[in-house]
């Protein structure tokens, strides 16, 4: 009887441990995490549907330089980068416009953003407090691409989505942003409300949960809301204001180490669907475009 009582209340103490979860990463801590991020984008242009894939997958190496009660400072960077769009070119005609959109490979001039450094602060919730450097890196990026032919303007558009300063704070910030500003145990679920960059502008409001602990490692399960309104996403494409009104979900999960806010590994979904339209003012033209976006981001540890 007493060996059972003691074990009931061994599991009973287990169950409500509290975590306190937290990133903070020790100094000198190297690692390089691995992220790829797949983008289906469905659209239906009258009676024809166009599809276009487009995969980025970086390597970031890093070495935290410093942590203080808060903050965490890191120097990073790209050990590797590739960009594959699978090339379309389409046309489409409404109200006598003429939309013409020809995509291309920049693949091949992403390696000059390779090995040029930059600091990353991130606060011990996970939240990016600056990014420093990294102008640079963008700045390199583009000056190579005023050289080259293969470009067009659309292109540098779409591209700046990805690789610029907002995409990549997003790529970061996506899976250290979860963590509760409370101490939680297994079962628990807290809220965040967070804003992304990429192909749109998107807010999420989301629930996250700690589903288990196990050797250190605590897994969290994510659910989100996902809204991104015309008022936050205009933008000028061949001459076109666009707006997008969209609306989704984004899950997955996140492996974290629970000694230091260590992402292990994470993988999340996310799914858009709604329209986009595209005015024009002189002749006055317009098109409105059903759109379905499927994004699927892996992260992983690769080296620490």
């Amino acid at each position: 009887m007493l060996t059972c009582l003691f074990l009931f209340c061994a599991i009973t103490a287990c169950n409500n441990r509290q975590y306190v979860l937290e990133y903070k990463l020790h100094e000198d801590t190297v690692y390089s995490q691995q992220t790829e991020i797949k983008v289906n984008n469905r659209q239906q242009l009258h009676n024809d549907t166009l599809e276009l894939k487009n995969t980025l997958t970086i390597v970031l190496n890093n070495k935290v330089e410093k942590l203080t009660d808060s903050i965490t400072t890191i120097n990073a960077y790209y050990d590797y980068i590739s960009q594959n769009w699978e090339y379309i070119e389409s046309e489409f005609n409404s109200e006598d416009t003429t939309v013409t959109a020809t995509l291309k490979n920049p693949a091949p001039l992403l390696r000059v953003i390779k090995h040029i450094p930059f600091k990353i602060s991130i606060n011990k919730y996970g939240l990016i407090d600056n990014i420093a450097g990294f102008d640079t890196v963008y700045t390199t990026w583009l000056n190579t691409v005023d050289t080259a032919e293969i470009f067009n303007e659309e292109t540098i558009t779409l591209v700046e989505r990805d690789l610029g300063l907002n995409a990549f704070k997003t790529t970061v910030s996506r899976f250290t942003a979860i963590f509760p500003d409370h101490p939680v145990k297994v079962g628990d679920s807290w809220k965040i409300v967070d804003k992304h960059y990429g192909n749109f502008i998107i807010t999420l409001n989301g629930e996250l949960k700690l589903q288990k602990v196990k050797n250190n490692i605590a897994t969290i399960k994510y659910n989100a809301d996902i809204i991104a309104l015309p008022a936050d996403n205009t933008t000028d494409i061949s001459g076109l204001a666009t707006t997008y009104d969209l609306k989704g979900t984004q899950v997955g999960e996140v492996s974290v180490n629970i000694l230091n806010g260590f992402i292990n590994e994470g993988e999340m979904t996310q799914t858009l669907s709604g329209t986009v339209k595209m005015k024009r003012q002189k002749p006055a033209a317009s098109i409105e475009i059903p759109v379905e976006l499927i994004i699927r981001i892996k992260q992983k540890n690769i080296r620490d």
